[in-house]
């Protein structure tokens, strides 16, 4: 079990926020179907395909390492 602290002071820990909140909003107030798009496995596909497309090849070589 992780616990997370959110700080509403934080404009980051704000933004998500807001993400989240018009994700679901535009689901149609679906739960499943934004626990399954925020799932912590396609949150890390995400970021990985981020990683190799913005940032390069060279800076996941190096994160690896």
């Amino acid at each position: 079990l992780h616990i997370f602290m959110i700080d509403v002071n934080n404009d980051f820990d704000v933004a998500v926020l807001n993400f989240i909140r018009t994700v679901y909003i535009q689901s149609k107030f679906d739960k499943e179907k934004v626990r399954t798009v925020l799932h912590p496995d396609v949150v890390e596909a995400v970021m990985q395909t981020i990683d190799l497309t913005e940032r390069g090849i060279d800076y996941v070589k190096r994160k690896r390492n």
